[in-house]
């Protein structure tokens, strides 16, 4: 064990004196969840279809055919389920955005666009707003439309309720009827300019646990600072390995009393300790810096150790296969920065193609994400990320297991 920590301790101060390795290992993850916090304020956009999981609660004949309505839009996916399921999947990050149509939708159809609630509102997970700002728009012309198909019906209705109200006397009531007549006989201009959105908003608000606090943009961003952190870790440690094994210091450690296996565990624990490290500097930076919160400590410990454990097999595995250092070095980045793509680190999910997005469910990097954010302010129990747990130690024990074999066949040719 003492020269299982004595490698480690010595990969360590290795690490340390590559001014370059240290910059993307501490500094470039910092810089990179600092942008992406201001990433996350909020815009609009994307490339498939949104899935818009929609609780109505009228049971009406009208809010049937607004629902009806929805389906037919190419952009939207429309999931129908009651509230408590629908929260629950968009408070656990499954779904982005559900819509509530409100009691007395239908009934109170014709007068809702005069008035600053429209029988609808938005839910959504906190860190998915801005596919939140893109419905807006997009739900608001939606319910605009729908209202003009039956805008003869409403005008009738309103005209109704005008009269009652104001028409007490023959000179208001003719004023009335003389103004929604002239009003009926321009209805094919303001439907042909119709301007959705300027008489009314879709109230929206954050879904959270009931003891979980909406998270901050940073909340969202530094969980992939940390995974952006741990690659850079990864990639200087592929690169220092390959280093070792072609200038013969491998070699001559062991012509040492000193067996692979513990050359392969010193170099595992000391990529573990620095990945480690990663994890503590940029949760140190984010809850002092950023005021951001770990509301799940232990379970936040516990996957910092597993996805330390993972990402070292991951390095290993790489660097076993690279012959020079600069092999090494394109060949982690290359195959960690696809993963990153694939796993939600640079590009959020809902905008990739719908085949992109079925891959990100077999990336290490989206599953690593995944339970970063189930421990640090999602409150998620172990059970909904233990998938993600499951397969992210197989492939970290796969990768070791493979990248020991294919090193000891190559130190022993």
């Amino acid at each position: 064990m003492k020269i299982i920590f004595s490698i480690a301790v010595k990969d360590l101060k290795l690490i340390f004196r590559d001014k370059s390795g240290v910059f993307f290992i501490f500094l470039f993850p910092v810089i990179y969840a600092v942008l992406f916090g201001g990433f996350f304020g909020g815009f609009s956009g994307g490339a498939k279809k949104t899935v818009l999981v929609v609780v109505d609660n009228d049971k009406s004949d009208r809010s049937a055919e607004f629902i009806k309505n929805l389906r037919k839009n190419p952009s939207l996916e429309i999931l129908e389920k009651n509230l408590i399921t629908a929260r629950n999947n968009v408070g656990n990050g499954k779904i982005p955005v559900l819509l509530k149509i409100e009691k007395n939708f239908g009934a109170n159809l014709p007068e809702s666009i005069f008035k600053s609630r429209p029988g609808i509102s938005m839910e959504y997970d906190p860190s998915k707003i801005y596919v939140s700002q893109m419905l807006q728009g997009l739900l608001l012309k939606e319910f605009y439309n729908f209202w003009l198909l039956g805008l003869p019906e409403h005008i009738s209705v309103i005209r109704k309720r005008f009269t009652k109200t104001f028409g007490s006397t023959p000179l208001v009531s003719d004023t009335v009827n003389q103004w929604f007549d002239q009003t009926q006989q321009i209805l094919p201009l303001f439907r042909k300019h119709n301007s959705p959105g300027l008489m009314f908003s879709i109230p929206s608000s954050v879904i959270s646990k009931p003891d979980q606090s909406s998270p901050g943009p940073f909340d969202i961003s530094f969980p992939q600072g940390i995974i952006w952190g741990i690659i850079g870790a990864t990639a200087v440690f592929a690169v220092s390995f390959v280093n070792e094994k072609n200038n013969g210091t491998l070699a001559r450690i062991r012509a040492a009393p000193v067996s692979l296996w513990q050359i392969i565990s010193g170099k595992l624990l000391g990529s573990m300790i620095t990945i480690l490290m990663v994890i503590f500097v940029m949760t140190f930076i984010s809850t002092f810096i950023f005021s951001t919160v770990i509301t799940q400590v232990v379970w936040f410990a516990v996957y910092a150790i597993l996805m330390s454990f993972s990402f070292s097999g991951m390095m290993l595995f790489v660097s076993s296969f690279a012959k020079t250092e600069q092999s090494a070095s394109g060949l982690t980045w290359s195959v960690f920065m696809l993963l990153a793509m694939l796993g939600g680190g640079m590009i959020p999910v809902h905008f990739m193609p719908e085949w992109m997005s079925e891959v990100t469910l077999y990336s290490p990097v989206g599953w690593a994400i995944k339970i970063l954010e189930a421990s640090a302010w999602r409150n998620s129990t172990f059970t909904e990320v233990l998938p993600q747990t499951f397969f992210l130690l197989i492939t970290g024990i796969l990768c070791f297991i493979v990248g020991s074999a294919v090193l000891k066949k190559s130190l022993e040719k």
